[in-house]
């Protein structure tokens, strides 16, 4: 993969727009204020030059590990970018945008699926279009680590478990109500999450069209299925 990718050209154009933001937001707001003179992004602001120097530092180390791991990615696995793919302005596009999430994400697990899903995205094999890549990248950004392995869990459950549907694309399950609480354990076991926030957690989960939640004459509990959506961003992810 080569070194010479536009990145210091698209920050230099990324920043006009999120320092005007920026200097917006903190207008009124003297804690926020504060904190910008700290680092030195207020005009004329006095920043503290030992605490100044050591934010910069934890910043300077926090995006060189994450760059690390993103491009480290993109060069392994079962395939690699070609290096006539730097002459498509779709895949520099994507590349921009998702080097831009990776930066901003603090899961390692989380920058690599964004690398493969970009490697992915360049295979023959696969065929997607810009604008299915920004909707398929955007999942990814919306979604926390613990719920895109939320996700992976209920996939797991259910290749245990399969799951049935009627003509009217319902689950007709009879017995699937015996092994929920399985699923319920093992989200409460390796991501915390508890009986009394479980429902409203696997409801939020379907903003992302990735899950669907069963809809009872009584309402939902929150429990649900995987969608084609899921299957297909999936397939990306582990296609590389």
């Amino acid at each position: 993969m080569p070194d010479n990718l536009p990145v210091k050209a698209y920050e230099d154009i990324d920043r006009i727009p999120m320092r005007e933001n920026f200097l917006s937001m903190v207008k009124h707001d003297p804690v926020l204020q504060s904190l910008a003179q700290l680092v030195g992004l207020m005009p004329g602001g006095q920043p503290i030059p030992v605490l100044a120097t050591v934010v910069e530092k934890i910043v300077t180390t926090m995006i060189h590990r994450r760059e690390r791991i993103f491009f480290e990615e993109l060069k392994t696995g079962r395939s690699t970018l070609e290096e006539g793919v730097l002459q498509s302005e779709d895949f520099i596009h994507k590349f921009l945008i998702t080097y831009r999430e990776a930066r901003k994400s603090a899961r390692e697990e989380k920058i690599r699926y964004l690398a493969r899903l970009l490697k992915a995205s360049e295979q023959p094999t696969l065929s997607c279009s810009l604008d299915e890549y920004e909707e398929l990248l955007g999942i990814l950004e919306e979604l926390s680590y613990r719920e895109l392995s939320a996700l992976a869990i209920v996939d797991d459950f259910y290749s245990q478990h399969p799951i049935k549907f009627g003509d009217n694309d319902k689950p007709v399950n009879e017995s699937l109500g015996q092994y929920l609480p399985i699923l319920h354990r093992t989200l409460e076991d390796k991501l915390g999450i508890k009986h009394q926030e479980r429902r409203d957690f696997l409801i939020r989960l379907s903003r992302s069209q990735c899950y669907e939640p069963i809809e009872y004459l009584a309402g939902t509990s929150g429990d649900g299925y995987l969608t084609p959506l899921y299957y297909r961003l999936k397939r990306f992810i582990e296609s590389v």
